[in-house]
């Protein structure tokens, strides 16, 4: 019986490290297949420790509240009693705190969903870039070759030779550094979402155009001012320190700190009104770009097409060919990068207090 519960045990406890020494593989292979950008919100958020710090801090708030409350006193006192005065504003300042720790979680997630929208579009960039990149190369290459083919017959100069090798190496040295872009952009993006550097996540997101719905700045600004959680959070602080005020030691210290804290206010309101307008004018600025670009790629990829019937009939060269499929990537390149610069900049106009990164 005794080795039966071992052997069972035994079976148990391999199937347990197996299944713990599977996961991160797993874990692994379901990025390889496809990262969708809310997965990617969440996997950040879990990797974040500025996040997981802030909703320690919710629950240290409410256990200082939650104290303050059952320190109060409700019996009958004294008229005036300072007790009754302090325990009170006790009270009041914890439930400030609280509520401050809770505008601070939500600060430092919409900082990371507002960096992770950002880094999610830089690989996407980077890797059209690269793309694009690898298809300019070629084109150089292939001109090259004919170039250096009519300079051996007597039909091309040396100097079109010389320019045709420097563009090679241009078209070469822009490779290099596309691709060098994107595996940078890939450590940044695994770096804040706590997976392996060597990985290379398939993005499956692709940005769509959708323009802000909206020609009043004026109202953005103030939609932006109401649920702002750091010009909550300075509002909160400025309270705190009215609440206060008569126990700053020295005495005169608490008015000067109502002050700044009315200062601060005021830098808060200041930069999230210059943000919200920055970024509505930036929007819209790519949405009036956008028709243009998309027209450009349309004639590109018009112009490919025909490339490719002449080509297939012999009236062009695969040089002519491979060109004009370069024109065309670089067209849908600058769409592409329209796109995903739109994307970033909506979710920064959406939350604009959100500057800084949890980590």
């Amino acid at each position: 019986m005794k080795h039966i519960l071992r052997k069972a045990a035994s079976i148990i406890l391999t199937g347990a490290l197996l299944a713990v020494s599977a996961t991160p593989l797993l874990a692994s292979d379901h990025i390889e297949q496809g990262l969708s950008l809310d997965e990617a919100k969440a996997m950040a958020l879990r990797n974040s420790k500025s996040y997981q710090q802030a909703k320690y801090d919710i629950d240290r708030a409410w256990v200082i509240r939650d104290d303050a409350k059952d320190n109060m006193s409700f019996e009958p006192q004294m008229p005036n009693d300072p007790f009754i005065a302090a325990s009170f504003t006790n009270l009041l300042t914890a439930d400030m705190r609280w509520q401050m720790s809770k505008k601070e979680l939500q600060s430092v997630e919409d900082a990371i969903e507002v960096e992770t929208v950002n880094l999610y579009m830089s690989v996407l960039q980077a890797e059209k870039a690269v793309k694009t990149a690898q298809k300019s190369f070629e084109a150089a290459d292939w001109r090259m070759r004919a170039t250096r083919a009519g300079y051996q017959v007597g039909t091309v100069s040396k100097s079109n030779l010389v320019s045709a090798e420097a563009t090679v190496a241009e078209a070469r040295a822009g490779l290099e550094s596309a691709r060098q872009n994107l595996t940078n952009a890939y450590e940044k993006f695994n770096t804040h979402l706590g997976i392996n550097q060597h990985n290379r996540p398939n993005l499956t997101y692709k940005p769509q155009f959708e323009p802000i719905r909206s020609d009043n700045v004026d109202h953005e600004v103030a939609k932006a001012l109401a649920t702002s959680p750091a010009l909550i959070q300075a509002q909160y602080q400025h309270d705190i320190l009215k609440a206060t005020r008569n126990a700053a030691r020295p005495f005169n210290t608490g008015q000067i700190d109502i002050n700044k804290a009315n200062l601060a206010i005021g830098q808060v309101r200041e930069g999230t009104d210059k943000a919200v307008r920055n970024l509505f004018y930036n929007i819209k600025a790519l949405e009036e770009q956008y028709t243009g670009l998309t027209e450009a790629l349309r004639r590109a990829e018009e112009e490919l097409r025909v490339a490719q019937v002449m080509y297939e009939v012999g009236m062009i060269t695969r040089t002519d060919f491979v060109s004009a499929e370069a024109v065309a990537l670089r067209a849908e390149k600058n769409l592409f990068d329209l796109l995903c610069n739109h994307e970033t900049l909506k979710k920064q106009f959406q939350k604009p207090w959100a500057s800084r990164v949890g980590a």
